[in-house]
C-alpha cells in the first residue's frame, strides 16, 4: 500500500502546483494558498482510504498461490508483476522447468493458480496443465510467438486435409479505407483549430531569421520503404544538413 499511497502523494502535489500556477496566471479564477492546500491533504487522505477499501473488497487480503514454472531469466520480471501492489499478499513458489512432474504435481496441491513461461517444452507444459486440471487449479500461460500466430488461425479444408492458415498481422482493406478517412478528416480539423498557433510559430521562425524559410522539407523512407516529402516547421539553420553540425540545431 506504499507504493500507491506514494504515487498519490506525487500526483496530488502536480496537481496542487498545476492549481497554484493557474491562480498566478488567471487572477479572475485564483484561489488561496491555504484552499490549496487544505484540498490537497484531503485528497490524500480521501484517495488512500477510497484504495483501501477498494482493495480490500477486491483483492481481500491475499490473492493466492502461485505456482511459477520458469527458468532464472524469464521469471524475475513475472515475480515482480505478480508482487504487484495490487496484488499484495500473493505468495508465489518458483521451480524450474526440469522440476520433475512428482514435485510439480506435490506443488499443485499446495498453490491456486500456475502460470507457465514461454521457455517450457511442449510436452512438459502439456503434462503440467494436464495435471493442474486434474487438481481443478487455473492455469495461466504465456504464450510463445508461434501461439500468438496460432490464435489468428482458421481451419480450411485442402482437397482432403484439414489445415491451419494463420493470416499476417495487420489491417484489412475496408478498416484501411476507414482508418485512411479518419486519419484524413482528423487532420484536417486539427489544423483547422491550431491555425492560429501555426501562424504565430510561423511568425517567430520568420522574425528570428528572416532570410530563411519557415518549412522545412525533407525525403524519407516510410511503409514498405517507399519515400516520401516531410513538410514540418524550420527548427536549424537554414542548409544545416550541408554542414557538420546538422543535430546540434546550433543556429549561430
Amino acid at each position: 500500500m506504499g507504493d500507491i499511497t506514494i504515487k498519490i502523494v506525487v500526483a496530488t502535489i502536480f496537481m496542487a502546483f498545476l492549481t497554484m500556477s493557474a491562480s498566478y496566471l488567471f487572477r479572475e479564477f485564483a484561489l488561496p494558498r491555504s484552499v490549496i492546500l487544505i484540498a490537497s491533504i484531503f485528497t490524500i487522505i480521501l484517495m488512500t482510504l477510497f484504495k483501501m477499501v477498494y482493495l480490500k473488497i477486491t483483492r481481500g487480503n491475499a490473492v493466492g498461490n502461485v505456482l511459477l514454472v520458469g527458468d532464472d531469466e524469464h521469471t524475475q520480471k513475472m515475480i515482480g508483476k505478480i508482487k504487484h501492489p495490487m496484488l499484495k499478499g500473493t505468495r508465489v513458489t518458483h521451480v524450474q522447468p526440469n522440476t520433475s512432474m512428482k514435485k510439480i504435481d506435490q506443488l499443485l496441491s499446495q498453490v491456486d493458480y500456475v502460470l507457465l513461461c514461454t521457455n517450457i517444452g511442449k510436452e512438459k507444459k502439456s503434462q503440467i496443465i494436464y495435471h493442474a486440471m486434474e487438481r481443478n487449479k487455473v492455469v495461466y500461460v504465456i504464450p510463445t510467438l508461434y501461439e500468438l500466430l496460432l490464435q489468428r488461425s482458421t481451419v480450411s479444408p485442402l482437397e482432403d486435409t484439414m489445415v491451419m492458415s494463420v493470416k499476417p498481422f495487420g489491417l484489412t482493406w475496408d478498416q484501411m479505407f476507414f482508418k485512411r478517412v479518419f486519419d484524413f478528416v482528423s487532420a484536417a480539423i486539427l489544423l483547422m483549430v491550431i491555425s492560429p498557433l501555426l501562424l504565430v510559430v510561423s511568425l517567430i521562425i520568420k522574425l528570428e531569421d528572416p532570410k530563411g524559410s519557415i518549412i522545412y522539407k525533407q525525403e524519407r523512407l516510410g511503409k514498405n520503404n517507399k519515400p516520401f516529402t516531410i513538410y514540418k516547421f524550420r527548427s536549424m539553420v537554414e542548409g544545416a544538413e550541408k554542414t557538420d553540425w546538422p543535430c546540434t540545431g546550433d543556429r549561430k
